[in-house]
């Protein structure tokens, strides 16, 4: 028997997430500083230290130069979560895939059914010409797992990936 998580009692109230209230759209340039700040949130519980300056330019770099995709959610006016997608292309099946780089939401909003919005909405670019969605996570993040299995989404066992990054450059 399922418990009823939702209780009156202010303390312990959650609000349950309404689709009414929220709002899914692609970022624009004129949508940018929506987001700035909830990305830069992003890298800092990823461990990185706060820049708005480098968030700012790397964001308006993808999207003037049309590199990613990216939909924003808000909810009652306020950005409360993202997805950022980079479109690939495959040499041997000779179409295009879309890798899930990114996807957000400020802590406050999650477990509201938002990620599964911002879901759907990726799943539905990719429906457009028929392109597969891709993406990786930590083997420690059962969460998102858990999400993405609730998706449709299957882990891929038959590739492993590899990463290679230079030194950094000798002091002259």
């Amino acid at each position: 028997m399922l418990k009823n998580i939702y209780t009156k009692s202010p303390a312990f109230y959650i609000q349950p997430f309404s689709h009414t209230q929220n709002k899914i759209s692609t970022v624009t340039k004129t949508e940018l500083p929506k987001i700035i700040n909830l990305f830069n949130a992003y890298r800092m519980e990823t461990g990185k230290a706060s820049n708005i300056n480098a968030v700012r330019s790397y964001l308006t770099a993808r999207v003037e130069q049309n590199e990613s995709t990216l939909f924003l959610a808000q909810k009652q006016g306020q950005a409360v979560g993202f997805i950022q997608l980079f479109p690939q292309y495959g040499a041997i099946s000779m179409k295009k895939k879309w890798y899930i780089q990114d996807l957000f939401l400020s802590p406050q909003h999650r477990q509201q059914g938002i990620a599964e919005q911002l879901l759907n909405k990726a799943k539905a670019l990719a429906a457009e010409d028929g392109s597969k969605l891709f993406l990786k996570t930590k083997r420690t993040n059962q969460a998102a797992q858990a999400l993405y299995k609730k998706h449709g989404f299957t882990i891929d066992s038959d590739d492993i990936t590899f990463e290679w990054q230079p030194k950094a450059p000798r002091a002259k």
